[in-house]
């Protein structure tokens, strides 16, 4: 059975943050990296690549020696066989990079130098990303200005492919000389273990859980203060139902309007609609609150509000999908899949009419929306759907499964390896009449 996951070594990592999307193709991807268990030293050792610096790291000198030797190796042109010749394919991708790369390539070196198989212990990414309040920020314990590391206007993002911080926790002193190494201070980052956001000093509090708070919500970039119950002043019963600025009507009556004041038990509006002979439209009215209601007739939902709970419901799926995708049927994980990619495309759109001036999400937006989801949606899938094809006529041709085939030919399009097959074929039919 052919599964998506053998098609792509290395899935596509995003982060959603503060309504914009940040991939791991992109610029804002500032270091890929990962623990390993070296086959030579028998250590765990730390590999990863700073697109800023143009620069290999690890913990380990002896790697970064072999990776500059294996740099000016003489190798066969093409020795597709050989895991030195992806290696130094890896390293040479590298040099026309402008960010962090990928984990798959760091594998491969890895692979090459013989010094690595199988999976790594950890894999995580490093992001800069924008942040509007910017990263100099006043800890509200000291009352004093605390110099970042982060550019002003930006926030990094320090990104893990597991959900399980206690996972993560046994190698916390390499990836700190990871993000030492690409010139960020560990505490001044924000940590995503699969999908929420922690601070420093959240994300190594075993009892706070970030799955509590909205993801917009502003955060203490340097020091976390639990929460601490406040004492609410008293209210009259008017301000438990009401508040300045609330449209309301008047109940038995087709009379409306908004909340200029509440004294005691007394709310005062401005009359927005009635039907009344002598109440006049922009007339102030006085009523006791237990003859008004909230008036929800003409109340649109928020565009950006859709916007936070979608992608908060995104990020979830997502998570689940990335980890937990293996126990699922393929019914189940085809299923999520579409919703997944669902999701992406509709925040996509719904972003876009945000930043064109649309507030309301009305049905108007809600049909508009739809169509474009189902359209491109349906692109998505064909694409699916031709990769899928690609891969079975690639077993077919080459006799073993997609798995091996991949592995064989890292790095190599699936289109251009089925070509080549075919054409292949078609010589060696040719010649023998």
């Amino acid at each position: 059975m052919i599964r998506f996951t053998d098609l792509l070594k290395e899935n596509p990592d995003t982060i959603f943050y503060k309504k914009r999307t940040y991939n791991y193709v992109s610029d804002s991807n500032k270091c890929a990296f990962l623990v390993y268990k070296d086959l030579k030293s028998g250590k765990d050792s730390t590999l990863g690549y700073s697109g800023d610096k143009k620069e290999f790291y690890c913990d380990d000198d002896e790697v970064l020696k072999e990776i500059d030797e294996l740099k000016i190796k003489k190798l066969p042109d093409d020795d597709r066989s050989s895991t030195e010749y992806w290696a130094k394919r890896a390293i040479e991708r590298y040099r026309v990079k402008t960010n962090g790369g990928g984990h798959l390539e760091l594998e491969n070196i890895l692979e090459g130098l013989g010094r690595f198989s199988g999976e790594p212990k950890l894999k995580g990414r490093v992001f800069l990303v924008d942040e509007p309040t910017g990263a100099t920020s006043i800890n509200p314990n000291l009352d004093i200005v605390i110099e970042s590391s982060v550019p002003s206007g930006k926030s990094v993002i320090v990104t893990f492919w597991t959900y399980l911080r206690t996972d993560i926790y046994p190698y916390k002193d390499k990836y700190n000389k990871v993000l030492e190494f690409i010139g960020y201070k560990p505490e001044d980052c924000l940590y995503e273990p699969g999908s929420n956001f922690y601070t420093y000093e959240q994300f190594y509090d075993t009892g706070f859980d970030a799955s509590d708070e909205k993801r917009t919500s502003s955060y203490t970039p340097f020091k976390y203060v639990p929460t601490v119950a406040k004492t609410e002043p008293h209210k009259s019963e008017a301000e438990k139902f009401f508040k300045v600025g609330d449209k309301v009507k008047v109940k038995g009556m087709k009379t409306g309007g908004d909340v200029l004041s509440i004294d005691g038990n007394n709310v005062t509006i401005k009359v927005t609609s009635t039907d009344v002979q002598g109440v006049d439209i922009g007339s102030e009215k006085t009523f006791s609150y237990a003859f008004l209601e909230p008036d929800t007739s003409n109340k649109g939902v928020s565009l950006d509000k859709v916007i936070d709970d979608k992608t908060q419901e995104f990020v979830d799926k997502r998570g689940r999908l990335h980890t937990a995708g293996a126990k699922f049927t393929a019914a189940e994980k085809a299923n999520l899949e579409r919703e997944v990619d669902s999701l992406e495309i509709e925040l996509k759109v719904l972003n876009d009419l945000l930043n064109n001036g649309v507030k309301e999400y009305t049905n108007n937006v809600i049909d508009v929306v739809s169509r474009v989801v189902a359209r491109k949606l349906n692109a998505k899938e064909k694409e699916k759907v031709d990769r899928y094809s690609l891969a079975a006529q690639a077993e077919k041709q080459y006799g073993m499964p997609i798995a091996k085939i991949r592995q064989k030919f890292r790095g190599v399009p699936l289109d251009k390896l089925v070509k080549k097959e075919s054409l292949f074929k078609k010589l060696i039919k040719n010649l023998l009449g």
